[in-house]
């Protein structure tokens, strides 16, 4: 009896071994989807809408005159989009909508996400006329992009300095912001200001999940990368 179990102690210990060798069909435990980072685990639709003021866009890299030169968030705005490509799971997708011009601009349709960079912007040049803030109606075509998307997670990330072509249209505004966040979709605001014009108190409100005011241009890439940090981390309602 004693070595009728001492062999059937052999032969399940055996097969145990050969279940964990490499190669076998058997494999660990799957990651505990609760552990996952809410972002990460499924895809995103994103719009990023940004000011295409010249006076915020700036205009020095084409402008000779050094008098005349504007030095604006142009260059930093690029390795910012770079942070937001790294938001989503595979499938994930991306938007780029500027204004500033007679109606906004979508500049990049909505495509990879990981393929999300400074290439979107285009030249500093092509915001040379742009010096209509129509802020509202921007926010309207943001609207309407991400209402037509079927991601479960969608959101709006607003990079600008919060001015608008009538400030008599705050409640407008503040009409479109809330529309769109009954729509279910997350938005987070990044005030940039590069002048006395700035409305940064505006970005505050619209910011529904999120809301980064950046006091010099060199303080973006850091704020961009909080940013990523609080959009990873779930939608948090303020």
């Amino acid at each position: 009896m004693r070595l009728c179990s001492n062999l059937l102690a052999l032969v399940l210990a055996i097969a145990v071994i050969g279940c964990n060798e490499p190669g076998s069909r058997s494999s660990a435990p799957a990651a505990d989807p609760k552990l996952q980072s809410p972002t990460d685990s499924k895809p995103v639709s994103l719009v990023v809408l940004v000011s295409g003021m010249v006076g915020w866009i700036g205009n020095e890299s084409y402008v000779k005159d050094e008098r005349d030169k504007i030095i604006g968030v142009y260059t930093a705005l690029g390795p910012a989009l770079h942070h937001l490509a790294a938001i989503g799971a595979a499938g994930s997708e991306a938007a780029l909508i500027t204004y500033g011009g007679k109606r906004p601009v979508i500049r990049r349709p909505f495509s990879d996400l990981a393929s999300f960079d400074a290439t979107s912007l285009g030249s500093q040049q092509e915001y040379s006329n742009n010096n209509l803030p129509l802020l509202r109606a921007s926010l309207i075509t943001a609207g309407n992009e991400l209402h037509a998307r079927t991601a479960k997670r969608r959101i709006l990330v607003v990079f600008n300095d919060g001015t608008d072509v009538d400030d008599r249209n705050d409640a407008a505004i503040d009409d479109e912001i809330n529309a769109i966040s009954r729509d279910g979709v997350e938005i987070y605001t990044v005030c940039i200001p590069v002048d006395e014009q700035a409305r940064c108190d505006r970005m505050k409100t619209m910011g529904k999940n999120g809301s980064f005011t950046v006091s010099t241009v060199g303080e973006l890439d850091p704020i961009t990368i909080q940013l990523v940090t609080r959009i990873k981390a779930g939608p948090q309602p303020r």
